[in-house]
C-alpha cells in the first residue's frame, strides 16, 4: 500500500507500509518506517536509514524538508509536520513537532513538541521542546529553552518559560481590555503580610526618564544566530522605538534595593543565560506601593494624635494662665 512517484523515490523500502512518496528521491532511504507522506526533492531523504527503530506518522512537504542526516540511526522522529523548503532539515529523533515556513525548525534534531509557523522561525532551536514561534524569523536564542514563546517578526525569547511578543522596534502593545493576574485566594498559600517592604524599599528605589538603544540590545540578543537570519534581523527600523523617553527604573538598581530591603521582590528577571537580560514587572510595584502608603498613613495617624494632644495641652495651658 505504498505510491511512489519519481525518480528513486522509496528505493530502499522493504517492509514499510502505507507510504506515500512524490519527487526525487523522496524517502529515499526508508527501510521499515510506515504512514509517512514526503512531497518534495529528497523529502524525508535519509528517514529510516536504519532498519530500526523505525519512525511513522510523518509529514514533508518540500525540497528536503524533514531530509535528516546521514549519521544519525534514527531519522525524523515520529509524527512530525513539515511544510516548507528544508523545514525540519536537521531532525533525528525529535517527534511531535510543526514547522511551517522556509527552513522553520531546520537545525532541530532531538527536540520535540515545539510548534513554529513562519520563515526561518524557531531556526535556531536544537535540542529545546515544547516551544512556539509564530512570525518571519520569530525564535529563541538559545537552542535548548523549553516552553518558550516568540511571536511576531523577529521576535526573540532568550529564556525558558518566558514569552517574548513582538521584535524591539515595537512602540506600542495593545488590547482592549487590562492584562489580569489569575488571583484566587483558594488557591494561594503561605500568605504572609510581614515579608512584604514598603517605604524601606521604596525610598532606596531611583525614578529615571531615559532612551533605551534598542539596537544595541538586538545586536546583544543576536549571539550565536546565523548571519543570513541576523542580516535580516538587523533590517527592523529602530528609530522610533529607541526616540521614545521612557519612565522607569534600572533593574540593576532594584534588584540591589531589594537585597538592603531584604526582600525577595518577584518584579525583577534575572539573566538565566549569556542571552538574557534583565527586566522589570512594573505591576509589582503596586504591593511595595500600597505597602509604603499604608505605612506612611499610620506615621500620619499617629502623628495627628499627637498634635491633637499638643493643641490639648497648650489650650490648658492657656487656661490655666488666665
Amino acid at each position: 500500500e505504498n505510491t511512489a512517484n519519481g525518480a528513486s523515490v522509496l528505493l530502499s523500502n522493504s517492509s514499510g507500509d502505507d507510504n506515500s512518496a512524490y519527487g526525487a528521491s523522496a524517502l529515499y532511504f526508508n527501510k521499515a518506517g510506515s504512514n509517512a507522506t514526503a512531497i518534495g526533492t529528497r523529502a524525508m531523504f535519509y528517514a529510516n536509514s536504519s532498519a530500526t527503530p523505525f519512525t511513522n506518522y510523518n509529514v514533508a512537504v518540500g525540497y528536503e524538508a524533514l531530509r535528516g542526516s546521514a549519521s544519525a540511526v534514527a531519522n525524523t522522529g515520529n509524527s512530525n509536520t513539515a511544510v516548507g523548503y528544508q523545514s525540519l532539515f536537521s531532525n533525528t529523533t525529535g517527534n511531535d513537532n510543526t514547522a511551517q515556513g522556509i527552513s522553520a525548525l531546520q537545525s532541530n534534531t532531538t527536540g520535540s513538541n515545539n510548534t513554529a509557523i513562519g520563515k526561518f522561525a524557531l531556526n535556531s532551536n536544537t535540542t529545546g521542546g515544547n516551544n512556539t514561534a509564530i512570525g518571519r524569523f520569530a525564535d529563541v536564542t538559545d537552542g535548548a529553552l523549553t516552553n518558550a514563546t516568540a511571536i511576531g517578526y523577529n521576535a526573540k525569547v532568550t529564556a525558558s518559560n518566558k514569552i517574548r511578543l513582538g521584535n524591539s522596534a515595537v512602540t506600542v502593545i495593545e488590547g482592549q481590555v487590562a492584562y489580569t493576574f489569575p488571583s484566587d485566594g483558594r488557591f494561594k498559600t503561605n500568605v504572609s503580610e510581614g515579608d512584604v517592604k514598603g517605604l524601606d524599599f521604596i525610598k532606596k528605589l531611583r525614578p529615571v526618564v531615559y532612551n533605551f538603544d534598542t539596537r544595541k540590545f538586538d545586536a546583544f540578543a543576536k549571539s550565536g544566530m546565523p548571519e543570513a537570519q541576523y542580516a535580516a534581523y538587523t533590517e527592523t527600523g529602530y528609530r522610533a522605538a529607541t526616540a521614545i523617553r521612557q519612565s522607569g527604573f534600572i533593574a540593576q538598581e532594584v534588584e540591589q534595593a531589594a537585597i538592603e530591603a531584604g526582600y525577595n521582590f518577584n518584579g525583577i528577571h534575572k539573566p538565566e543565560n549569556e542571552q538574557d537580560h534583565y527586566s522589570l514587572a512594573y505591576s509589582q510595584f503596586v504591593v511595595p506601593l500600597v505597602k509604603g502608603m499604608q505605612e506612611q498613613q499610620e506615621m500620619i495617624e499617629e502623628q495627628q494624635l499627637e498634635i491633637d494632644a499638643l493643641k490639648k495641652l497648650v489650650e490648658q495651658l492657656i487656661k490655666d494662665k488666665k
